[in-house]
């Protein structure tokens, strides 16, 4: 009686008997899925990745609530040209009177908003007027000299609007937040590049440029990225496997994979951010590496089967491999799904959706088509993947030990950084234009005090002005080298020796701007903003800060009967780096965890699991010390690396414990030496296609993406040493031990 075939030669005796309907198939699963494209969007908005559980978080909400929101974007004028004239003379004054007219012309820009030194009320006093100009007025009695004299007095004008030398201004310009924000600061931008070459240079900057930025990178990525990943791709396989099947077979199965899961981001409405974006790039890498097993053990089998008995065969010894790897990958890409940010967990989803995509593609796709191929183009029998001399034995083990180790060393020397500048090249004009803004004026990052009086009417009396005018100049928020700015400094600048009262200071300057004062105040009176200004954007130091400022808000609000809420862009980028590396460092627990479950079931052996799980945690641990060594700072992007690197870099590990373990089992070192002639190429050359086409990423625009890359080729490059030098040598130190030890006969 004839033994009943295995499950999987039925697979595959099922698939291969009707090629060109399988092929038919995963192609209309693909088309069909990818109709979702059409309906991507692109979102760069950094709200998307804030935590609604953080306390600064729900805090701005309220004060958008009360004072609307704020996007502001900065406007920094300088005169590099020493012969260009000078900001604060009068021909200076004209200018940026000339260029706030422009601006506040632009369509989407709220034009009564926008300040600059030639914009900040100014109070005259005579002996028979008192009256509120601008020097955008030209009234005859505000000169340059005397509106210079006003600005040095004033608190806003010479810490944000105007620099000591004379040679910096800045200008703020709110922006609708419900206009289209990339139009409006598109014209903003044209506008000013229109303004005549008269030696002053112009810069914008600010979270809001960009996000805009970002979001046009993003499209400049993944048109440029793909093309560039599949060409790498195209040539590592063909080195590695020297067939025509086994560069357009993998490829093929890869862009089937992409537009799938490109497709079905679109049809469950999940927006492509700067973290989904990396998707499709990873996705090609991903969908290769497979094949590579497959092809290259399907190559050594063809010398005495034919194509259909060699794939059945194949697949009967790699599948549960690749099965496993599969399930390893996507407990390292689901840790992400647990992630209070909402790209993040996008993004492990998304990664995950790609996983099945690719592994349904891997088992129909990929022997459909290889049929089909003319035999040829599998090139020579017993081919197999490339050979490569691995060295092995305890010196070699002991050498990658040691380098991780001294990788590891680095992770003392990390730090966590949370400025949005992280996110370009040091030498981008906005980011020096930041550098340049945070040298000479009070700084760009703002934290607001939301201070809540209890009644109405309270900050509109003078015991509330009263109170602004204490919190302003509280000693503990002076040293926390911050520069609060309160309502008070919205009011028109006095001159110094002014007998009007805040009060009156403030129903003149509500008569010059009746909307001024709802910058810093509500309408009832019972809510103040106070903005603290810093231009530090360190982590650490941040953390500090916040903590401090807290303190000095609770003791003020205390004495004073008020509530204090802290919000604003430094505490809620604080605590959206907080949580996604916090969030990842739960996740790469997990997946840890995870991959050690799994492989323990898989391999069903204690020691190999614990030896697999060892190789992806101690890669992932030498990663982060890389990052520590080369000064590389964690952020949203890069703390992500971790888990990805466990899931994906314990593949190589895996293959390779498989075959070691894998009947019959290695007696002796030379069985040894040839179970590992057979797996170790493809590990290698896989870790070639994922390490390049993860360095594919280093080309990109965006700088957490390109760093990203980096540490993943940096990771799988470690991750396979392990595999095929450490766990190759415990596999010999364990046939050694099992050995008896033969004592020659006395004679």
């Amino acid at each position: 009686m004839n033994a009943r075939p295995h499950p999987i030669d039925r697979w595959i005796a099922a698939v291969c008997a009707r090629p060109w309907i399988s092929l038919t198939a995963c192609v209309a699963i693909a088309l069909a899925a990818g109709v979702g494209m059409s309906r991507l969007r692109i979102v760069t908005d950094g709200r998307i990745l804030q935590p609604a559980s953080s306390a600064f978080v729900q805090n701005e909400r309220e004060h958008e609530a009360r004072f609307g929101a704020s996007n502001d974007l900065l406007l920094l004028v300088d005169r590099p040209d020493p012969g260009a004239p000078r900001v604060d003379d009068a021909e200076g004054f004209a200018r940026l009177a000339m260029l706030h007219d422009r601006v506040a012309a632009v369509p989407g820009v709220i034009s009564h908003r926008v300040l600059d030194a030639s914009a900040l009320p100014v109070l005259l006093e005579t002996a028979a007027t008192i009256r509120v100009v601008t020097y955008r007025d030209q009234d005859p009695a505000l000169d340059a000299a005397t509106l210079r004299e006003r600005l040095r007095d004033h608190a806003l004008g010479r810490g944000l609007l105007l620099d000591p030398s004379g040679q910096r201004a800045t200008m703020l310009i709110p922006i609708d937040p419900d206009g289209d924000r990339t139009r409006i600061v598109g014209d903003i931008q044209r506008t000013v590049a229109a303004m005549p070459d008269d030696g002053w240079r112009r810069r914008l900057l600010g979270q809001d440029l960009s996000e805009i930025v970002l979001a046009e990178r993003v499209q400049r990525d993944l048109l440029a990225l793909i093309p560039l990943v599949i060409a790498i791709m195209a040539l590592i396989l063909a080195i590695a496997l020297r067939c025509v099947a086994g560069v357009v077979a993998p490829l093929l199965n890869a862009g089937l994979c992409i537009v799938a899961t490109v497709g079905a981001l679109g049809l469950i409405g999940m927006p492509i951010t700067i973290l989904t974006s990396m998707v499709p790039v990873l996705l090609t890498t991903f969908a290769v590496t497979d094949d590579v097993y497959l092809i290259g053990r399907l190559r050594r089998h063809l010398g005495d089967l034919a194509t259909v008995a060699a794939l059945q065969r194949t697949y009967r010894e790699l599948l549960p491999s690749i099965v496993a790897t599969h399930l390893t990958t996507a407990v390292g890409f689901l840790t992400f799904l647990f992630a209070t940010q909402g790209p993040i967990a996008d993004f492990g989803l998304a990664l995950s959706i790609g996983m099945c995509f690719g592994f349904v593609f891997s088992a129909v796709f990929l022997p459909a088509i290889l049929v089909v191929m003319p035999r040829r183009w599998l090139g020579d029998a017993d081919a197999g993947v490339a050979r490569i001399a691995i060295p092995s034995g305890p010196l070699p083990c002991a050498a990658a030990i040691v380098v991780a180790a001294i990788l590891i060393a680095g992770i003392g020397r990390l730090r966590i950084h949370d400025a949005w500048t992280e996110n370009f090249a040091a030498s981008e004009p906005m980011v020096e234009a930041e550098r340049d803004f945070n040298r000479s004026f009070w700084g760009a990052s703002a934290t607001r005090l939301l201070v809540d009086g209890g009644r109405d009417g309270r900050f509109h009396a003078d015991e509330g002005l009263a109170l602004l005018a204490r919190l302003a100049a509280d000693p503990a928020l002076a040293r926390l080298s911050a520069h609060p700015v309160s309502l008070l400094d919205l009011v028109a600048a006095p001159p110094r020796d002014s007998a009007l009262s805040v009060g009156e200071r403030l129903l003149l300057a509500e008569s010059y701007d009746p909307g001024l004062l709802r910058r810093a105040v509500t309408a009832d009176g019972r809510f103040a903003s106070v903005v603290l200004w810093r231009g530090d954007n360190d982590y650490a130091a941040n953390t500090r800060f916040l903590a401090d400022a807290d303190v000095a808000a609770r003791d003020f609000a205390r004495d004073a009967d008020v509530a204090v809420r802290i919000c604003g862009a430094v505490p809620v980028g604080h605590d959206v780096v907080a949580a996604a590396v916090s969030g990842q460092a739960a996740s790469l627990a997990t997946a840890w965890g995870g991959v050690c479950l799994l492989t323990w079931a898989i391999l069903r052996s204690l020691p190999q699991a614990i030896g697999v799980a060892s190789c992806a945690g101690i890669s992932a641990a030498a990663t982060y010390g890389f990052m520590g060594w080369v000064g590389m700072p964690l952020g949203v992007a890069t703390s992500m690396f971790g888990a990805q690197l466990i899931g994906v870099g314990v593949d190589f590990a895996i293959h390779v414990a498989a075959e070691l373990g894998a009947p019959p089992r290695p007696a002796d070192q030379a069985g040894l030496r040839r179970a590992l002639d057979r797996v170790a190429p493809a590990v290698l050359a896989n870790a070639a296609i994922l390490g390049l086409g993860f360095s594919v990423l280093m080309a990109s625009s965006l700088l957490p993406n390109a760093r990203l890359g980096l540490l993943m080729l940096v990771g799988c490059s470690i991750n396979a040493a392990l595999a095929v030098l450490v766990l190759p040598t415990l596999s010999s130190a364990a046939i050694r031990k099992a050995q008896p030890c033969i004592v020659p006969a006395a004679a």
